[in-house]
C-alpha cells in the first residue's frame, strides 16, 4: 500500500503540466508537459524504489487510461466516418515514418558503440604490446 503515498506525486506534475500550459498558452497537451517535467525531475533524483514501485502499479492498470480517450472518439463518428480515409493513411504513414526513423537511430547507436569498442579493444592491445 506504500504506491498509494507516491500517486499524489504524479498527479501534481499532471497539475503542474496543467498550470504551465494554462499560464504560457502553450499548444502542447497538459498531460506531455506533466510528463516531460515529471522526466526532467527523475534525471535529477536518485532512483527511488518506492517511486518506481508505484509507477509499475500504474502501468499494470495502463489499460484502464484508454477508456475515457475510446469514449471520446466513440463521439465523433461522423467525422471518422467522412475522414476516415486522411486519418488512416496519416496513421499508417506517420507508423511507418516512426519505425524508419527508430531503425535508423538504433543503426546510428549500435555502429557509434562498435566504433568505440573497437578503439578501446586496439589500444588495449597496444598497451599490452608495449608492456611485452
Amino acid at each position: 500500500m506504500k504506491f498509494l503515498l507516491y500517486l499524489p506525486f504524479f498527479i501534481a506534475f499532471q497539475l503542474l503540466g496543467e498550470w504551465l500550459k494554462s499560464e504560457l498558452s502553450l499548444p502542447i497537451p497538459a498531460a506531455t508537459l506533466g510528463m516531460f517535467m515529471l522526466l526532467l525531475f527523475l534525471f535529477l533524483i536518485p532512483e527511488n524504489k518506492n517511486l518506481t514501485d508505484s509507477a509499475q502499479r500504474l502501468i499494470l492498470h495502463l489499460p484502464l487510461f484508454f477508456i475515457p480517450a475510446g469514449v471520446g472518439i466513440m463521439s465523433y463518428t461522423e467525422i471518422l466516418k467522412h475522414d476516415s480515409l486522411a486519418l488512416s493513411v496519416a496513421v499508417v504513414g506517420s507508423t511507418i515514418v516512426s519505425f524508419i526513423l527508430a531503425a535508423w537511430v538504433t543503426q546510428k547507436l549500435v555502429s557509434k558503440e562498435l566504433a568505440s569498442e573497437s578503439e578501446s579493444g586496439s589500444s588495449t592491445t597496444q598497451k599490452e604490446v608495449r608492456l611485452k
